[in-house]
């Protein structure tokens, strides 16, 4: 079934993107009312001092890249990399590249910002890093799973359910790539993990800190930026590369801002969508 499938979307996505966009465009009349009263009210939230005007089209233009994720995701299945690493500008992997060099295990932080797919996918082979690992949550439809996993490993990055990844990255070198936004649940946690952000008190998950200072890596945030439709930059902010210098929650601390800063800069490249605080 899922040869089936996969065959069936790889075929539609040998139109070119513009096609693609088109052929989606229905999607975004769809998506007018999903989730509406959510997506308002984070947004509204976050930029308290933003009249309602400025909300309503922020919104608008929430959905509108929302809608192009489809297509551009669609577009992967057979795209070859060079032609997908033409939309992608990457500041400044050769920091990334040296700390690598030297050995050093390396934790990537990113929220869930432009399409986040793509730019995982597509930006280490278009820089030739090796060992590059992104964290996931596996989907509960194992076809769906299945098909996405396929798509996401294309280009020689390795997906690792989270499970893993404590006992993996203790035996692997490489690049890391945590997708990681506040954490949403009611449940209480550490004081050390929780700061305002976004002009509220939000909680963290503090595993990405804990790894770094388990195996002494450097961290960098992964600033990305949608500079026109399909086409997005990216620059690796340091963190820093010496967690013991650091007392503990100020790498997540540092993570907070840098993501905050990245949303206030171009607040529609964020994922809205969700029930971001409770």
């Amino acid at each position: 079934m899922s040869y089936i499938v996969y065959s069936i979307l790889y075929v539609i996505s040998l139109l070119p993107l513009w096609a693609l966009y088109l052929l989606f465009a229905p999607v975004k009349w769809c998506l007018r009312g999903y989730r509406r009263y959510v997506i308002v009210q984070n947004i509204s939230r976050s930029f308290p001092d933003k009249k309602y005007d400025w909300v309503y089209k922020r919104s608008k233009e929430f959905y509108g890249r929302f809608a192009d994720f489809f297509p551009e995701l669609l577009k992967v299945f057979s795209a070859s990399s060079r032609s997908l690493g033409r939309r992608i500008e990457i500041d400044n992997a050769n920091i990334v590249r040296e700390y690598q060099q030297q050995g050093r295990q390396i934790i990537v932080c990113m929220g869930h910002c432009g399409h986040y797919e793509m730019l995982n996918i597509v930006a280490a082979h278009k820089e030739k890093v090796p060992n590059v690992y992104v964290i996931y949550q596996p989907l509960h439809s194992k076809l769906s799973d299945k098909i996405l996993k396929r798509v996401r490993e294309r280009f020689g990055v390795r997906y690792i359910p989270t499970w893993e990844i404590r006992k993996f990255i203790h035996e692997h070198q490489g690049i890391y790539i945590f997708g990681s936004d506040q954490y949403a649940s009611k449940r209480k946690t550490s004081e050390l993990y929780t700061f305002e952000f976004l002009h509220q008190m939000s909680g963290f998950f503090p595993g990405i800190e804990i790894l770094a200072r388990e195996t002494n890596a450097v961290i960098f945030y992964k600033h990305i930026i949608c500079t026109k439709r399909g086409h997005y930059k990216v620059c690796f902010d340091l963190i820093t590369d010496d967690v013991a210098s650091l007392k503990e929650g100020e790498v997540l601390r540092s993570y907070a801002r840098k993501l905050e800063a990245n949303i206030i800069e171009q607040p529609s490249v964020w994922l809205w969508s969700h029930k971001r605080w409770k």
